[in-house]
């Protein structure tokens, strides 16, 4: 007789506990509900059922995978993000929670002051800019990003519900801003930030990011030099540029980069300076 799904499952934490992987009995059961093609009340009605075994090979390839350091959303194929789900894989970077709030910031400040345009930079899956066309439907968004495989994530993640407000740019922002386009009212970016010397130093699964979604040059703040000179001088009067950063850069940034400027530093839901708030 076949072993029950139940059976399967702890199999499944065993061997992510066995290899370390933190949070093995969440992780184990996301992989089993998504092979399983289960949701989570088929699942509490049939873990006592003999597991199909077809479900079952694909599973055990997936802890597999799990637990030589494959991050959970790249098998997954997906990560929430605002209410919506979006398509991840390899060369593309895994949105965060604390960039929800970034997003939150962007989409709070479009909608009241009704602005029209906004560019996304280093926009990756697009996770940013398109949750700001989702929830500000006035308003047209211009993503900007370099590298083939995230573009194949951003394009795939444009939805009905705002093709024809969205355009992706495939362009290098460090090269700076397109003379053709519309003057943005609003700037976000998430951009690289990790200094080069510590990318060897990251957890494995997030060695398996793109290193080009990490890397932000010797001191971790390349972007933010080449977002100040050449693209906050852009933005509309009276336009804002909101930034995510890392673990003290956002006060750096604001003194070296924005001194002349209006500048509010806003921290995420674990209280670090996270986020930096630009007027023009």
């Amino acid at each position: 007789m076949n072993a029950t799904c139940q059976e399967v499952y702890l199999n499944g934490v065993s061997a992510l506990e066995a290899a370390g992987v933190e949070n093995a009995g969440a992780d184990a059961l996301h992989l089993l509900l998504s092979t399983f093609g289960f949701s989570n009340t088929e699942w509490l009605l049939k873990r006592g059922e003999p597991a199909d075994t077809a479900a079952v090979g694909r599973y055990c390839a997936a802890v597999r995978s799990r637990a030589e350091g494959t991050p959970l959303q790249y098998i997954l194929r997906t990560q929430p993000f605002l209410g919506y789900d979006y398509q991840v894989g390899e060369g593309v970077l895994i949105p965060r929670p604390e960039t929800e709030t970034l997003a939150q910031l962007c989409i709070e400040r479009t909608r009241s002051e009704r602005y029209r345009t906004v560019f996304d930079l280093c926009a990756g899956s697009g996770c940013i800019g398109l949750s700001i066309a989702r929830y500000c439907p006035q308003t047209s968004v211009y993503l900007f990003e370099k590298y083939d495989p995230a573009l194949y994530y951003l394009y795939k993640n444009i939805g009905e519900d705002v093709r024809g407000r969205v355009h992706v740019i495939a362009a290098d922002i460090l090269c700076g801003m397109p003379l053709s386009l519309p003057v943005p009212q609003l700037i976000v970016s998430n951009p690289p930030y990790i200094p080069s010397a510590e990318l060897s130093g990251l957890q494995e699964e997030v060695r398996r990011e793109p290193a080009t979604a990490l890397d932000g040059g010797a001191d971790g703040m390349d972007f933010y030099r080449i977002i100040a000179r050449e693209w906050f001088p852009r933005l509309a009067p009276g336009g804002v540029c909101l930034l995510e950063c890392g673990e003290g850069q956002a006060r750096t940034a604001a003194e070296t980069l924005f001194n002349a400027h209006r500048t509010q530093i806003i921290k995420d839901t674990f209280g670090v300076d996270r986020f930096l708030r630009i007027q023009r």
